[in-house]
């Protein structure tokens, strides 16, 4: 037994017990040396924390082990950030050899997003148009899902616009886009809340088809604010029992999104309001509210509040609010599309008026102070809602962590899990639910470093 020969040529000689003998050549070979290629991929359109390295090793004599600089001891890394990576692989004969690898990619330019309709939708229409804010893309695919199963797209499905058939009454639709371009591909959704009855144009007031409000009331001083009633004001007939300290309205959030914005605000009771709120007003100033909805599932409607005097949007028969601490949220998209509506919603200080009992009381809200721009953690949000069949949640990380999302009940009983795991920032998560009985609920949206509350409506 011969060891540690180098690499050369070598003969053996065999000799017998007569003294005949044989001589053998051998040549020992110098095994090639280990090489290492990498390919890097990213599923979801160079997001940072979804890039994989895939190596493949050749040479030497296996197995390999593996040393990466992050630590890792894996042949290939899965669900890393860009940068560059060192691996170190060594033999089973103790050879090794270093390989690096640069991960990089550019975030796509472009995001999917679906411009509302500047139409409204009446139910069991035809000709409604959606169209795609993206353009140029290499591939369109549409496609609808619905409460009532009536929607359907007839036209457009594989194009940047659609055009679709709308539902019956009360039917909620769901579109969604997935669009392919410099090789990434991106799925977004637009969710319509509701379907308007063609008997009745929504934000028309009564005996005024389709005109909107001048700010002028008959009989009103010039120069005077037709959603100001004044100091004091009360219901005629009846007294003014105080309910400002009880009440109180702010915004949970503005999205802008082209000429149309989001807003969502949450109506507030301490619990200590002598008689019921009946009925909430928000004055609007211009343009007309496209969607809208509470998470109670009250009646909602457009137009001239004779109580409070405000022309905007009344979320009307409010029901056991204002003894016990409590608040729901309202949700409207107002769409400007001239220069003028645009700059007085820019700067916009909505009023809104409460009618309690006797008391009709006022507020104005500063949009500026009330939003949070930069949030202690996700936003997580619920649609629709109040909903029938489907309910989704969703909401984007800001950071590597650790989430939870539990349903509770409204006496605070834990009712299912709906989320339970890591998240990684940048990413998008969903989260579906329709097994649940008609009721209210709470949703409880938790990370690490922030926990906020909502409500929701299964409304049948």
């Amino acid at each position: 037994m011969f060891h540690a020969l180098n690499p050369e040529s070598y003969t053996v000689r065999v000799t017998d017990g007569t003294g005949c003998f044989r001589d053998i050549p051998y040549v020992i070979l110098e095994p090639s040396g280990i090489t290492a290629t990498a390919t890097v991929t990213n599923t979801q359109c160079n997001a940072e924390g979804a890039f994989n390295i895939d190596l493949t090793v050749n040479g030497g004599t296996g197995p390999y082990t593996y040393e990466w600089s992050n630590g890792s001891t894996t042949q290939d890394l899965t669900g890393v950030n860009s940068g560059i990576y060192t691996v170190t692989i060594t033999d089973a004969g103790g050879c090794t050899t270093t390989h690096e690898v640069e991960v990089t990619g550019t975030p796509p330019t472009w995001s999917c997003t679906i411009s509302p309709s500047e139409d409204e939708v009446i139910c069991s229409s035809t000709g409604n148009i959606l169209n795609s804010a993206v353009a140029g893309a290499d591939s369109y695919q549409w496609s609808v899902t619905s409460t009532d199963n009536q929607w359907t797209i007839t036209s457009g499905a594989g194009a940047s616009s659609v055009t679709y058939t709308a539902g019956g009454p009360g039917s909620t639709a769901t579109f969604t886009l997935t669009a392919t371009m410099d090789g990434c591909t991106q799925t977004c959704e637009y969710v319509v809340t509701t379907c308007k009855s063609d008997e009745e144009e929504p934000g028309e007031e009564p005996g005024e088809p389709g005109e909107e409000p001048d700010g002028e009331d008959p009989g009103q001083d010039p120069g005077e604010d037709p959603n100001d009633p004044g100091e004091n004001p009360q219901e005629p007939g009846g007294g003014n029992e105080s309910c400002e300290d009880c009440l109180w309205t702010e915004v949970v959030s503005v999205d802008r999104d082209g000429n149309c914005t989001t807003y969502t605000m949450q109506v507030n009771t301490n619990g200590a309001c002598r008689y019921e709120l009946s009925h909430w007003t928000i004055a609007i100033p211009c343009g007309k509210p496209k969607y809208y909805s509470n998470s109670e599932g009250w009646k909602m409607e457009y137009g001239k509040d004779p109580t409070t005097g405000l022309y905007g949007l009344k979320v009307d028969d409010i029901d056991d609010f204002g003894k016990t601490p409590d608040s729901f949220t309202v949700t409207f998209t107002i769409c400007a599309y001239d220069y003028g509506c645009k700059d007085e919603l820019s700067d916009w200080k909505p009023k809104v008026g409460y009618k309690a009992g006797q008391c009709v009381a006022y507020d104005r809200i500063d949009i500026d102070d009330e939003v949070d721009e930069d949030p202690d953690g996700p936003i997580c949000k619920a649609y629709p809602n109040p909903y029938v069949d489907r309910l989704c949640f969703e909401w984007t990380a800001d950071k590597d962590d650790d989430v939870w999302l539990d349903l509770l009940d409204m006496n605070g009983n834990h009712v299912k899990s709906l989320y339970c795991g890591k998240v990684y920032r940048g990413e998008r998560y969903k989260v579906e639910c329709g097994d649940l009985t008609k009721s209210m609920y709470i949703y409880r949206f938790k990370s690490r470093h922030k926990t906020s509350y909502g409500k929701i409506c299964k409304i049948r």
